[in-house]
């Protein structure tokens, strides 16, 4: 009596979370156990320590990851960097649901030392899913200083790996990366979703691209040269927009209808008389995104001059009036 939530309870509780298997069940045993051994932490580190490696190891020997995740936890909230061996054994584990939940817990207190060392570990994993996880953890890790653990990856014959690469070198930034994206981007035989992959990265890449896409839209692969207009489309690159009014006259269909899609999107005022002459031009199903691309072009000058402009080119529109 009195002794409820005490070291007392150790027992009871213990043998309650043993009985249910571990598992989340009804009687919450397990969630029991857990908060004991958070609210003793405090005062019974030793103990509470031993106490949660206990559960840790009983839960993943039934397989019950999540109770062996909050042994773990309460592990790593007393040791630590000292937990880092276990850290490195759960690289190992067959469940992605263990491994990725340890490294989410060990992202709270590690350093860069420490992902150095767990890059080392992805070098003698044989799964691939394994190496991705620990690829993932150094992507998510915000130290630009860690690129080059994860940019050797990049390129990879497995596609997985090759993505967990780009995502986390996206993620982290840093020289060489953006060239790299836009490498395997164009590259012949690449998989439509590494190509997907290293465009989404390189749609809201921090930093200006503009040039290295724009080279990628000029030449390369179908799929590469479309995803580049896609970029410049989604980051505006008004840069580019006499490169990508050239383009809507490629030969290549795909690329050329990506381009009229993307013309809106980048085209000034310096493109106007051009866009002026392709509008008289082009094919009936091109008008409307051409259209919107003199609107756009005519944004910032004033209503007065924005109306000559169109009145003047209508007229001198050889029967094509109506498109204005």
């Amino acid at each position: 009596r009195g002794q409820t939530g005490t070291a007392a309870s150790w027992p009871t509780v213990r043998k309650a979370a043993a009985s249910a298997g571990y598992a989340d069940e009804p009687t919450q045993a397990v969630r029991s156990y857990v908060a004991l051994l958070r609210n003793l932490s405090a005062g019974q580190s030793a103990v509470v320590t031993k106490e949660a490696m206990n559960l840790k190891k009983k839960a993943l020997a039934k397989k019950q990851y999540g109770a062996a995740l909050s042994g773990f936890d309460v592990y790593a909230s007393l040791q630590g960097r000292s937990a880092m061996p276990l850290v490195t054994k759960a690289t190992g584990n067959a469940s992605r649901v263990y491994r990725v939940g340890v490294l989410e817990i060990a992202s709270g207190f590690m350093q860069a030392g420490d992902y150095k060392a767990l890059a080392e570990q992805a070098k003698k994993l044989t799964g691939v899913e394994q190496k991705e996880d620990i690829i993932a953890l150094i992507g998510n890790s915000g130290d630009a200083s860690l690129v080059s653990l994860v940019k050797p990856y990049i390129g990879n014959a497995n596609d997985g790996l090759n993505i967990a690469g780009m995502n986390a070198a996206a993620l982290l930034g840093g020289e060489g990366v953006a060239v790299e994206l836009v490498n395997q981007m164009k590259k012949a035989g690449a998989s439509q979703k590494v190509v997907d992959v290293a465009k989404e990265a390189l749609m809201t890449y921090k930093g200006n691209v503009d040039d290295i896409v724009g080279v990628a839209a000029a030449q390369g692969t179908e799929a590469g040269r479309v995803a580049a207009l896609e970029i410049l489309a989604r980051r505006g690159a008004a840069s580019k927009a006499d490169l990508v009014l050239s383009l809507t006259g490629d030969n290549n269909d795909k690329v050329a209808a990506q381009a009229y899609r993307t013309l809106p999107c980048v085209a000034t005022a310096e493109q106007l008389p051009k866009l002026y002459q392709l509008l008289n031009t082009t094919a009936q199903t091109n008008v409307p995104m051409v259209q919107n691309a003199v609107i756009a072009a005519l944004k910032g000058q004033s209503a007065n001059a924005a109306s000559q402009s169109v009145r003047y080119n209508m007229g001198t529109s050889s029967g094509n009036a109506d498109r204005y």
